[in-house]
């Protein structure tokens, strides 16, 4: 009898213990996204860390938005957001307006797959842009939450003006 009540005992402690590792693995998980949830997009003044990801081509690259000369551009973009691809427009009208010893344009995109990106930008007829594929936790450390986003970015590499969102009609006399 003695026994049988010990093999009880340790069966409902094995069974506590697997639903302590449970609750503190979902814990965990919570805390991680009530974290995140807290973050707020990047707003003016904000200071870029330099950026990593890889190109269209596969390298892996970092990129520093500090220039002593140039400001730059920034464009976040998604192949499937469908409020970027009313977009397009205005940055390729922008980007060819842009005095190239002045500017350089830099896009940055979540999606894991060059193909995808670099056949996504052709038929956007975006061409001649530096695209850097990151990470969607990347993304999230730079604070760049929200697709499409249209960031000028000083040479000190801190956000200047911020549009988040579709940015069609907003005075562009700050690209000048």
């Amino acid at each position: 009898m003695r026994n049988s009540g010990q093999k009880v005992l340790v069966g409902v402690s094995l069974l506590l213990l697997v639903v302590n590792v449970f609750l503190l693995y979902q814990y965990r998980i919570v805390k991680r996204e009530l974290e995140l949830s807290k973050l707020t997009a990047t707003d003016i003044g904000f200071k870029f860390p330099v950026i990593a990801g890889n190109s269209i081509s596969g390298i892996e690259e970092s990129y520093s938005l500090e220039d002593s000369q140039k400001k730059t551009l920034l464009l976040v973009f998604s192949p499937y957001c469908e409020y970027c691809q009313q977009q397009y427009p205005t940055w390729r009208r922008t980007i060819e307006q842009l005095d190239p010893s002045r500017w350089r344009v830099l896009g940055l995109t979540g999606e894991k797959d060059p193909a995808i990106v670099e056949k996504h930008l052709e038929q956007m007829n975006i061409g001649n842009i530096k695209v850097l594929l990151i990470s969607p936790n990347d993304l999230r450390k730079t604070r760049l939450l929200y697709t499409p986003m249209t960031i000028v970015v000083n040479t000190a590499g801190q956000a200047e003006n911020v549009w988040p969102g579709l940015w069609l009609n907003e005075d562009k006399s700050v690209l000048q």
